[in-house]
């Protein structure tokens, strides 16, 4: 049977098929309505297929997040530059945290605006000086020129995020408290690694190379919007730009 997380990204592969695999050859090609009618059409006849839909069959619903105390010297994401908000460069990343079942254990996860390439880091404790040496370590193999900016939320985690500043040659800013909508990417990839970490994972398990293995999963999801190119992709084009 294939996996929930596999099944979910299915709509994109359908994409890739049509502009990247096999855009001559029609005959390779199916709908994604075809493909959900019948997933329910097999729900109706007592199948289980509904429940490896992204959500499961279940509809979303908003959080709550408690309120954060000022991180000093943050800088508003009003100040960022317009380029950014546009995704016009690859370069630019928003930065958060994930959390297992029981505060157990802390992924970071980073997430570049324009390509959606993800970089997941297992963080010893939720400390900023333990998500300053997770972030060095994820971003250890990327060209500094593709790391402009960074966008983070306003967790305590990222108090020490001058430092990170001065690391990467890079301008640090801070999104609005309870707008998680101006991260809208890294709530979106977040949103695709719970399907592999759910809420009621204990992350003290974890090991890097686990998360190494779901970082490469979500790399290599085609994405529409990168018309139905992968994530990966999209990044090596911007690394191969920089050696020309």
């Amino acid at each position: 049977m294939v996996s929930r997380a596999s099944w979910t990204h299915r709509g994109s592969r359908l994409g890739r098929l049509r502009r990247v695999d096999h855009p001559r050859r029609s005959s390779n090609w199916i709908s994604l309505q075809t493909i959900y009618r019948h997933v329910w059409a097999d729900k109706a006849n007592g199948g289980s297929l509904f429940r490896y839909l992204r959500r499961g069959g279940k509809r979303y619903r908003k959080g709550h997040r408690s309120a954060r105390g000022q991180i000093v010297g943050r800088v508003s994401i009003d100040e960022r530059p317009a380029l950014v908000d546009e995704r016009r460069r690859v370069g630019d990343w928003e930065g958060d945290t994930v959390v297992g079942r029981h505060h157990q254990g802390v992924v970071a996860a980073f997430v570049e605006r324009k390509t959606g390439y993800f970089i997941g880091q297992k963080m010893e404790d939720k400390r900023a000086s333990s998500l300053n040496r997770a972030a060095k370590a994820g971003f250890k193999r990327v060209p500094h020129r593709l790391v402009q900016t960074f966008t983070f939320d306003n967790g305590k985690e990222f108090a020490g995020f001058k430092d990170l500043q001065n690391h990467f040659d890079a301008c640090a800013y801070f999104a609005h408290p309870y707008c998680a909508w101006e991260r809208a990417t890294n709530e979106n990839t977040n949103g695709l690694l719970r399907q592999f970490l759910h809420k009621k994972s204990d992350f003290r398990s974890l090991t890097q190379a686990q998360l190494d293995i779901i970082a490469h999963r979500l790399n290599n999801r085609p994405r529409k919007r990168l018309d139905y190119r992968t994530p990966c992709e999209a990044f090596q084009k911007a690394i191969v730009a920089l050696r020309m």
